[in-house]
This record gives structure tokens, C-alpha cells and sequence, in this order.
């Protein structure tokens, strides 16, 4: 169910030590649910990702760095991060995770993402793991994502995707059967059938100068449909490099898991590594539980 209240009132209090701060924290140690799993892996490929298309001396930042957890990985393989978090809760923690590392490899910031404490063209890519769901003005942060980010910059965000728990869990596909009139849920059906989305997708609209007309606000969620992102992202400025999903299960009845937890994550990763070595990359975008994103910062 929607709510009008801002999303900072809703969740911020997920990242307080009085809360779940330090869940966000252990959750990676513990691969023992698909879900856990799943964030590990999306850390591990954001990771890569990085590695693939930077040299060490790249200036990375790590926007909603949370607990550290990215950026002891890309410290790990060599490189330099700044993080950025709103939690000071949080920003303890990644303290604590990474105090073994030599101080001027990297640093930590207190800040939002519609503000941040950067000059601009600071960074080569900026990092937003499962961020934007919660925050409420989106365009502001990519505006001001996009200032900071060098020309030709990456922006790699991560959100999930509504899709898979809707498939793994036949008493919800009834329940959009019976909420969606049948012409609606067949155009649903036929669009999720369709060619995969890349950068030169209609929804991929080339998209304006931000700086002359800021683009209409428009909502991610924290699980999000791919083709609004994607629209939405590119009127900001910027344009889609990369889209991969992944992550599938747990088969559920109304919520409830019907196989053991590590069944569950073994069948996960088979098929991770199945589909992608099949490269049936439509698929997974369309399915897969975490989706990641790379938008290149368009010129002016």
C-alpha cells in the first residue's frame, strides 16, 4: 500500500542502531536465505563491474555506502572510495568494518543524495546500491549525482524488481489475476514477452539538458519495474550502458517458503549461473530479483 509520508519518515529509522542498522551490517556473513545471498552477490557484481571498467586510480564514490560493505571489496581489489551516507549509525559501522585499511585509501562523508559534500566532476563512477527506494526526491539526487560525476561518468544503481516475487509465488499471481481487468493483464503479459530493454530502447528517450529545464519528478520504488527507471533516468541526463538481473526464488505460498533456506539458495545460483551461461539476458532483466543499472553521464 502507498503512503504519502515522505520515505525518509517511513524507512530512516531501518538504519538506526536502535533498529536494523546492524542487519545491514551481519546480513552478509549469513548466506543461509535467498535474500541474503542475493545482496551478497549484488555487492560481489557491482564489485566486478567496477574492476572491469576502472584502474585503481579512479576516484569512486559509494553513495549510501551503508555499513562498508562495498567499499571494503573495491578497497580489497586496490582501489581508492569515498562513502557518503544520510546515517551516522551507519557510517560507525563502515567505520569499524574498514579500520584496518591505510586512512588515505579512503573516506567517509555524512550527506544526502540530493546534497552532496563534492565538488563537481569529482568522481568517475558513483555507486547507489539499493538507495534510491528510499529516497524521496529522485531527480534532485540525480541532478545531483550528475554534478559530481566527470564527464563520460557511471552511475551503477541497484533496485529489485517486483517481478520475481510475483512468479515465485503463485497466491500473488492470483491476487494481480484478480485485481487486473484481463485486457490490462493481457498487455502486461504480451509487453513482459517482448524484446529486451537496452540503451536504444523507446524508453531510453534521448534525454534533455537538466540544467536548462529540470526534468518531472518521477518515483523509483524499493522494488521497481525496469522501464519507468530507465525512462525516468534518462530525461536526468543520463543514458543506459548496462542492465543485468538476477536472483530467483523463493518458491512461497502467500509469503511462506516451501523449501529449506539453503535448498532455496542452492537452486538460486544454479540458476544464476544456468541463465547466464545460456545468455538468455531478457530473461533474467525481466525477472530476476535484484537488477542493476549503468547510466553514462550524457553531455550538456
Amino acid at each position: 500500500m502507498s503512503s504519502s509520508r515522505p520515505k525518509e519518515e517511513l524507512y530512516g529509522d531501518l538504519f538506526s542502531t536502535e533498529r536494523r542498522a546492524h542487519l545491514w551490517n551481519d546480513l552478509y556473513d549469513d548466506p543461509s536465505n535467498v535474500f541474503n545471498r542475493n545482496m551478497a552477490l549484488r555487492r560481489d557484481r557491482i564489485c566486478q563491474l567496477v574492476t572491469d571498467r576502472f584502474s585503481p586510480d579512479a576516484e569512486i564514490l559509494d553513495l549510501g555506502c551503508g555499513a562498508g560493505v562495498v567499499m571494503e571489496q573495491l578497497l580489497q581489489r586496490g582501489f581508492r572510495v569515498t562513502g557518503a551516507d544520510r546515517s551516522t549509525d551507519m557510517l560507525d559501522l563502515a567505520g569499524r568494518r574498514l579500520e584496518g585499511f591505510p586512512p588515505e585509501e579512503y573516506q567517509l562523508h555524512q550527506g544526502t543524495c540530493e546534497d552532496l559534500p563534492f565538488e563537481a566532476e569529482q568522481f568517475d563512477s558513483v555507486l547507489c546500491v539499493g538507495v534510491f527506494g528510499y529516497i524521496d526526491d529522485v531527480v534532485g539526487a540525480l541532478l545531483e549525482i550528475r554534478r559530481v560525476l566527470r564527464p563520460g561518468g557511471l552511475l551503477l544503481m541497484s533496485v529489485r524488481n517486483p517481478t520475481n516475487s510475483l512468479i515465485s509465488d503463485p497466491i500473488r499471481v492470483l491476487r494481480s489475476v484478480y485485481r487486473e481487468p484481463w485486457p490490462k493483464l493481457w498487455k502486461i503479459l504480451k509487453s513482459a514477452a517482448s524484446g529486451s530493454v537496452s540503451s536504444a530502447s523507446a524508453e531510453s528517450e534521448p534525454p534533455p539538458n537538466p540544467f536548462s529545464t529540470r526534468p518531472p519528478q518521477f518515483s523509483i520504488d524499493i522494488l521497481q519495474k525496469p522501464r519507468p527507471l530507465i525512462r525516468g533516468v534518462s530525461r536526468c541526463g543520463y543514458r543506459l550502458d548496462y542492465f543485468a538481473g538476477f536472483g530467483f526464488g523463493p518458491l512461497a505460498v502467500n509469503g511462506r517458503s516451501l523449501l529449506p533456506g539453503r535448498l532455496s539458495v542452492q537452486i538460486n545460483d544454479v540458476l544464476n549461473s544456468s541463465l547466464d551461461r545460456l545468455g538468455l539476458k531478457t530473461l533474467t532483466q525481466r525477472v530476476g530479483d535484484v537488477s542493476i543499472y549503468g547510466f553514462i553521464k550524457s553531455s550538456d
